[in-house]
């Protein structure tokens, strides 16, 4: 759970980046007892601005069974889980689609 959170937050941080709508963006989810799916808390920037979350929220899978089954058996996540999992351009989360366009 922890990792799925981490890999949709970096998702929804790099979205915002890439559409222009922020500089920067700190992305914090929560997942609460018994829920199947995370909730966006805050989307801030380094100077405290906020975006409203509902909008982006809509974007994303935010559930575990979307991300288990996106990126299960997609990647060798022994080697990834030693050697990071963020940064590497050819792992499937790191790739944005907006507009049926890979980003």
């Amino acid at each position: 759970m922890d990792r799925a959170g981490a890999l949709i937050a970096r998702r929804i941080a790099k979205a915002v980046v890439q559409t222009g709508a922020a500089n920067e963006r700190m992305v914090t989810l929560a997942i609460f007892p018994g829920e199947d799916a995370f909730s966006i808390l805050s989307l801030i920037d380094g100077n405290g601005s906020s975006l409203e979350t509902g909008r982006w929220a809509g974007l994303f899978d935010l559930s575990l069974a979307g991300i288990g089954d996106r990126y299960t058996g997609s990647a060798n996540l022994v080697d990834i889980s030693r050697h990071s999992h963020f940064t590497n351009p050819e792992l499937p989360w790191e790739r944005l689609r907006f507009d049926n366009t890979q980003v």
